[in-house]
């Protein structure tokens, strides 16, 4: 098992020639009306399967429509769909995560379980079916195994979560479910794309601009970042936009020259360890960034404002 910042609990599984994550969070098994009242529209990059189990019916909403989600109703809701869920009155829907991925491994012909999941589960839109009994008697007995302490509970607990995933799929092939896509229009985007509305949360903005912050020397990427906080690189580099008016890699260039302006005022570091602390590979590279940024060399600048730096070794630039 695998806790990241965002407070996922993943759980990495190979079953035939699939791979899979299995998610769980704080609000994977019991969401309240009264704390998701406000909760806006958003979107993410995984699956996400969502069960309504209270007699009270849940509101599931697109940015076009409303459906009321009954007595062990159920929604998939693919990647990057823009929606939100609130319970009922009664208060128990559950919420979990998904992605899968081929792992290459080699299968009997007719059991291709990849091509079956890529089959039920779809790559834009939601699926809203009828659930059964059974089908929240799985959720219930997921829900004892949540906050897993050990291995045995772990395994137990990834067992249980692939039984619902594994009947929520029978239920769709029988039938049990409806796909709905969103409708393209100024305020609904196209399927496939974060919506506009979808926001990052305050303590993953501030995770983000941490990691900026401290690891800008580094080959940091937003998709490395998409792949740790299970949002998308396309929202990450938005939020970036919004609060800097620069991408993601404007950003993180802007923070290396500033690092290396510091250096060169303030360390007897020679020039070409200056340029590997702030992430560059290669000294004619650091050069010309840095003369591109403020016009003028790494030495000049360093000796123009009263440095001359230390000298240099034999071969050190």
């Amino acid at each position: 098992m695998i806790r990241d910042a965002y407070n996922f609990d993943c759980y990495r599984w190979s079953i035939e020639n699939v791979g899979l994550d299995l998610l769980t969070h704080s609000e994977s098994f019991r969401q309240w009306r009264s704390a998701t009242d406000e909760k806006p529209f958003h979107s993410h990059v995984y699956y996400e399967l969502l069960f309504a189990s209270a007699d009270d019916s849940a509101e599931f909403f697109l940015e076009d429509r409303q459906v009321t989600l009954n007595h062990n109703a159920f929604v998939i809701v693919s990647p990057y769909l823009t929606h939100r869920a609130m319970p009922g009155r009664g208060g128990e829907l559950f919420s979990l995560g998904f992605l899968f991925r081929p792992n290459h491994r080699k299968t009997p012909a007719g059991q291709d379980l990849y091509r079956l999941f890529c089959e039920v589960f779809p790559g834009s839109g939601c699926i809203v079916g009828k659930g059964d009994e059974t089908l929240a008697g799985l959720c219930r007995q997921l829900k004892r195994y949540s906050g897993a302490q050990n291995s045995l509970d772990e395994g137990s607990l990834v067992a249980a979560f692939l039984l619902v995933l594994f009947h929520v799929m029978g239920l769709v092939r029988a039938g049990s479910g409806e796909t709905l896509l969103p409708l393209p229009g100024p305020s609904c985007p196209r399927s496939g794309r974060p919506g506009q509305d979808a926001r990052i949360p305050s303590d993953i903005a501030s995770q983000i601009n941490n990691i900026l912050s401290e690891s800008f020397m580094t080959d940091v990427t937003p998709e490395e970042l998409s792949a740790r906080y299970y949002i998308s690189a396309r929202q990450i580099n938005r939020y970036i936009s919004k609060q800097y008016g620069q991408t993601f890699m404007q950003r993180k260039h802007e923070l290396r020259m500033d690092y290396a302006q510091k250096l060169l005022l303030e360390s007897d570091d020679t020039i070409r360890e200056i340029s590997e602390k702030v992430g560059f590979h290669s000294l004619n590279s650091f050069y010309s960034a840095f003369k591109t940024h403020f016009g003028q060399t790494p030495h000049s600048y360093r000796t123009g404002r009263g440095r001359k730096g230390p000298k240099a070794p034999p071969g050190k630039a």
